[in-house]
């Protein structure tokens, strides 16, 4: 099973190895905004999969908004980090929150 919270932590750690380079700005605001880009990356590249028809092109394209997707997880996990969020509590939480709701 993975372990959200140490993935978070190593995520922070290239994050910030990222911006000793110029690469990105690791503070939890700048991370934040930048989650948001990758959430519209993300909308592009299902819009870009939901309109196709070609499926060597749909293989591409899947594999394309995974990588966004796992981008704005990435996001989430650095931030969580940041600010020493238990992000594994926090989702299991909001899951059973989601559960409930949904009966």
């Amino acid at each position: 099973m993975i372990d959200l919270n140490e993935m978070a932590r190593d995520a922070l750690e290239t994050a910030t190895e990222r911006e000793k380079k110029g690469q990105l700005l690791s503070d939890t605001i700048s991370i934040l905004k930048h989650c948001a880009g990758e959430v519209c990356e993300s909308v592009d590249a299902y819009s870009r999969l939901a309109g196709s028809d070609n499926e060597i092109y749909d293989a591409i394209l899947k594999s394309q908004y995974a990588d966004e997707l796992a981008d704005v997880i990435t996001c989430a996990l650095i931030a969580a980090a940041k600010e020493g969020v238990d992000i594994e509590a926090a989702l299991l939480r909001v899951q059973e929150k989601n559960v409930r709701r949904a009966k």
